[in-house]
């Protein structure tokens, strides 16, 4: 009697779990990363879906056009890989759409298909982000090398970048003429969204910050640009410093055309609470101190170093470093554009998006003598979108795909690369 028992048991305890199953699904929040000029990232939480077999489609066209065009489904994060897991019985879904025209408004489709029940279409707005440009200025202030005075006018300028930031203030242009400035600069002042305080180098020659003696041996930091927002620096040089920005806790930042050398870290904004969100980092040369073939193992010198979400780090020549290009890990790392940056000499990773979360896209970059081409060990349930990245004479392997201790790395997308090497040009 025992075995026919067992039996119905068995029977009985199945029939009860295809009871309690709750196969149908339950769509939940919605919400879009934050804009970038070429990418939209959406997540969609949706609940129930026990057996797994929902999928959510996308859709896209400029807002007013008529025809739909077909992005990639949204990706499924493998739940134990995440680090922000939502609750227990839903499920994240999260993509972008790629490819898209700056300052443009667009329609996203989302339809989530489950045959079991719970599909739902919905249509979010959002728009491309645009290069910034600055406004014309509430005003300009000059500044010379020198250890404070000055008011600031063209006659009079201000003697040293403490002093004109004592002055400055939202709207304003700061012009650095011509010269040798001391390393340390500390920023105090904020500008406000659409008024930001532009610290611009003359026309005229090399707007230059040093620090004394080596990287290792002089000055800490450049520029010391934490816990602000709305500040841009262009056309500048900084040199002889162990760091040449940092920027932690910082939003809106923008560093463009600036040259970076005799350094060990060119920008750092790693320190990421509150978030730090919408860097733009754009046609920069940075040079560090590694030379190639790598010769000493693994080093600490890195070109950018970023986290936090709504960053583009975009057309730099970056080359001498250990790493070109990093993501770090911190409370989010996400909606991250790394794009068309030519990357060379590294004794390490040309680009490492480690840590990464949601919808971080590194594309159409070109990676030459590097000892790794990009790596993701770990990704945090992803997606990250690796394409259009070219490689030449990378030394191991193009795409470092590692679990990093007890972390599950899963969450990546590689498509459209293309790796040149003599030998097998893709290791895995």
């Amino acid at each position: 009697m025992g075995k026919p028992i067992a039996v119905v048991t068995l029977v009985l305890a199945v029939l009860y779990a295809s009871a309690c199953a709750d196969d149908a699904s339950h769509p939940g929040e919605v919400s879009l990363e934050a804009p970038t000029m070429h990418c939209l990232g959406v997540r969609w939480l949706v609940g129930g879906d026990d057996n797994s077999n929902a999928r959510v489609f996308l859709d896209y066209r400029k807002a007013g056009e008529g025809e739909w065009r077909r992005a990639l489904p949204l990706f499924r994060p493998t739940r134990e890989a995440l680090i922000d897991a939502p609750a227990e019985g839903v499920a994240l879904h999260a993509g972008s759409v790629v490819g898209l025209e700056p300052g443009s408004l667009y329609e996203l489709r989302l339809t989530l298909d489950d045959g079991d029940g719970g599909g739902v279409q919905t249509v979010l707005k959002a728009r491309t982000a645009i290069e910034p440009v600055a406004p014309v200025p509430a005003r300009t202030i000059y500044v010379v090398p020198g250890e404070g005075g000055g008011s600031g006018t063209e006659a009079d300028p201000c003697k040293g970048l403490a002093e004109a930031d004592k002055a400055a203030k939202p709207g304003d242009l700061v012009i650095l003429r011509p010269g040798e400035y001391s390393a340390g600069f500390l920023v105090t002042k904020s500008g406000e969204p659409g008024r930001p305080i532009v610290y611009r180098a003359d026309d005229a020659g090399v707007a230059l910050i040093r620090g004394q003696g080596s990287a290792r041996e002089g000055s800490e930091r450049g520029i010391s640009a934490t816990d602000i927002h709305d500040v841009w620096f262009e056309g500048l040089s900084i040199s002889d410093v162990r760091y040449g920005v940092v920027a932690h806790r910082s939003r809106r930042i923008v560093m463009r055309r600036c040259h970076i050398y005799g350094v060990d870290y060119g920008f750092t904004a790693t320190n990421n609470e509150p978030l730090t969100t919408g860097f733009y980092l754009s046609d920069n040369i940075l040079e560090g101190p590694s030379s190639w073939p790598r010769t000493k193992g693994i080093e600490g010198a890195r070109g950018f170093q970023i986290s936090g979400r709504g960053h583009e780090v975009c057309y730099n020549r970056i080359s001498g470093f250990a790493d070109g290009i990093d993501t770090f890990g911190s409370q989010e790392c996400s909606g991250i554009d790394i794009y068309r940056n030519d990357i060379s000499e590294m004794t390490d990773d040309g680009i490492e998006a480690d840590y990464s979360m949601h919808n971080v896209r590194v594309f159409e970059n070109r990676l030459t003598n590097c000892f790794q081409g990009i790596s993701v060990q770990p990704v945090y349930g992803g997606p990250v979108y690796i394409f259009r990245n070219a490689m030449y004479n990378i030394e191991v392997e193009p795409f470092k795909m590692h679990t990093a201790g007890q972390k599950l790395t899963s969450g990546f997308l590689l498509f459209h690369n293309t790796c040149v090497r003599n030998g097998a040009p893709i290791v895995m």
